[in-house]
């Protein structure tokens, strides 16, 4: 992405280690925010399908009443 390729060239023509840890703390915590936003999607999902495959087993039961 565009945001990616700013913060290389900021690494690498940046001559100040100051500037360049404060462009790996930010992209740290760009990469951190994208995990845990897949991660939780990744664990909705678990639970929708879980809630969805109980539905389902339990549908015959429900049709034999």
């Amino acid at each position: 992405t565009s945001a990616v390729i700013y913060y290389k060239n900021i690494l690498e023509d940046s001559k100040g280690s100051q500037l360049k840890a404060k462009v790996l703390l930010e992209l740290s915590e760009i990469y951190w925010q994208e995990k845990n936003y897949i991660d939780s999607l990744n664990c909705l999902y678990e639970i929708l399908d879980e809630v969805y495959r109980l539905k389902r087993n339990s549908e015959p039961e429900e049709l034999l009443d």
